[in-house]
């Protein structure tokens, strides 16, 4: 037992770790950048239950190394610690002794964040939020958000030097918070982190020409002429008819898109939507398309990861470490050479 602690003690077990850890490292770096989707489709979800999930020879096989080897490199730095520790307090050496052990006690809490955070929590597929309308947050049943505004400055995502998209959650229909997510800032809430991915503008409807005055009518929804309900019924990207006169889309493409409009009688005509100013007539009013009505949306992640603040409240230990022993080393150099 003692010889087996004392290899898991030695820093030459410390140095053939970290010079594995390194090759491994590199070695996976490699295969992600030959294999984006692969990974692309491993990072969408948690790491562990979704590794397991995935068959993938070599391009899972050295995420397992890396494991074993993170691990072992832990169990080394617990027992040194540990064993370094045990005979400091025995040599009753100075409290300054403990700092590089107290290093290795950050690096200690950051990886069991790592690790609970790899293991459980959650991570959504892309979602689509829409400006002013809310939707239900994937994983929180009972927790709403809505797109209130996005602000950007530059040219494209290669050249955006500023991102600010302004959300607000809900908690059923009681507001809760209104804050933004920034370029590698989310919001988070409760441990529940939000993501910007991407963002523009979709058609949401059509701005018409009834009789000479305007009208904004939505996708799949109803408009007035008067007191006479008109209904927006389906939308075909590739218009065509049938032998029977029955309206279907040829393809998916958008190469000939018609909008079907409903009068309150039953009748329904097929308003073309290529050029604007295409016109129909139906139930004794002329209805001409003038634009199309455009919603902002964003596409956002939401992640929960319950290891975050045991990785922060690590890595503030490790850090805090590393400048006691720079400080006091810094003293005892001015000491000696004063």
């Amino acid at each position: 037992m003692r010889k087996f602690w004392s290899i898991l003690a030695s820093t030459e077990l410390t140095i053939v770790l970290a010079i594995l850890v390194c090759i491994n490292a590199g070695v996976g770096s490699i295969l992600t950048v030959k294999n984006p989707e692969f990974y692309g489709r491993l990072d969408a979800g948690i790491l562990l239950p979704t590794l397991i999930k995935t068959e993938g020879g070599i391009l899972t096989g050295w995420i397992y190394l890396l494991i074993v080897l993170v691990s072992i490199f832990t169990l080394n730095t617990i027992v040194c610690t540990t064993d370094k520790t045990i005979g400091i307090i025995r040599q009753k050496y100075p409290w300054q002794a403990f700092l590089p052990h107290l290093v290795h006690v950050g690096f200690l809490i950051a990886m069991l964040g790592h690790l609970v955070g790899a293991t459980f929590g959650f991570k959504s597929p892309p979602t689509y939020i829409s400006q002013g309308r809310l939707q239900p947050v994937p994983e929180n049943p009972g927790l709403y958000i809505r797109l209130d505004s996005i602000e950007k400055e530059g040219n494209g995502y290669r050249d955006l030097k500023s991102l600010k998209t302004t959300v607000t959650l809900f908690d059923g229909a009681e507001k809760i918070l209104t804050d933004t997510i920034e370029i590698n800032g989310p919001l988070i809430y409760k441990g529940v982190a939000f993501y910007h991915l991407k963002d523009g503008k979709s058609p949401a409807g059509l701005m018409l020409d009834i009789d000479g005055k305007e009208l904004r009518a939505n996708f799949n929804k109803s408009f007035y002429i008067g007191e006479k309900r008109f209904l927006m019924g389906r939308l075909f990207p590739d218009f065509a008819k049938d032998d029977k006169g029955t309206a279907y889309s040829m393809s998916r493409n958008y190469r000939n898109p018609h909008q079907e409009i409903i009068s309150p009688t039953g009748e329904r005509t097929y308003l073309g939507l290529r050029n604007p100013g295409a016109f129909i007539k139906l139930s004794g009013s002329r209805i001409e398309m003038k634009d199309f009505l455009y919603d902002t949306y964003a596409i956002i992640k939401v992640s929960k990861d319950p290891g975050i603040w045991l990785i922060i409240i690590g890595s503030s230990i490790l850090t805090l470490g590393i400048i006691l022993i720079f400080i006091f080393r810094r003293r005892e150099l001015v000491k000696h050479t004063a």
